[in-house]
């Protein structure tokens, strides 16, 4: 019925509290309910509500098109219900979301067609074009491991890095990739029938959110950058 994560600092589970409560204000039927945060002897610890499920196994949904369609649809109603309005900050959010993570991509990849994609992509994602797009918070983190599914109920858990990311595809290239690589690093290595869904499964998203086909162009590699960039951030040279 309850579920306690203990920590030694604050930080995390206070920005894991904080994050649930917002989350649950929106999408109560699909995260478990914030119930406390607080100190207990040396530890900090956050209480939950309980939820049912077991992990979603990546196999399950690799095997079955169905199955990995319904999921995608969850995070594209997750999405559609988490959207707020426009930030009147486009400058800070441009530089969070553009700059910093293009030019830590840029001296990080010494290829030279990194640091030229890198540059045509600086050019043509403006404030005022990233301005236009929705902004959406993203789980930030949503691997299979992080959905819990019991019969036709599916609860998504560990909000800490919710937030960090607020342009849409973010989760869904997260999830796609996490299934993608269980095969291999390389995308020659990854799973055919899989590679095959992939763009029917992000024109579905695409227009659920109701997103123009054409932004999707700047919108995947402006992603896979932010994808960099916070795993890097993270520590996970």
């Amino acid at each position: 019925r309850v579920f306690t994560k203990v920590f030694p600092s604050p930080d995390i589970p206070r920005r894991e509290f904080e994050n649930l409560r917002q989350v649950y204000a929106g999408i109560p039927d699909l995260v478990p309910k914030p119930l406390h945060f607080g100190v207990q002897g040396d530890s900090w610890v956050l209480w939950m509500g309980g939820v049912p499920g077991f992990r979603l196994h990546a196999q399950a949904v690799t095997s079955s098109p169905s199955r990995l369609r319904d999921v995608l649809g969850i995070i594209a109603a997750m999405h559609a219900r988490l959207r707020v309005p426009g930030s009147n900050a486009a400058a800070e959010r441009h530089d969070c979301l553009v700059t910093k993570p293009l030019q830590s991509l840029s001296q990080f990849g010494t290829a030279l067609s990194v640091r030229r994609g890198c540059a045509v992509l600086a050019a043509e994602v403006t404030p005022e074009w990233l301005s236009q797009q929705p902004v959406i918070p993203q789980h930030g983190d949503l691997f299979p491991d992080n959905i819990l599914v019991a019969g036709r109920q599916t609860r998504i858990i560990d909000w800490e890095s919710f937030g960090f990311v607020d342009i849409p595809l973010y989760d869904l290239l997260t999830f796609l990739l996490s299934l993608l690589r269980r095969d291999g690093q390389l995308p020659g290595e990854w799973n055919p029938s899989l590679r095959t869904l992939i763009p029917s499964l992000i024109n579905s998203y695409v227009r659920a959110l109701g997103l123009h086909p054409s932004a999707v162009r700047l919108l995947l590699p402006l992603v896979l950058t932010n994808w960099f960039y916070l795993q890097w951030n993270d520590g996970r040279h």
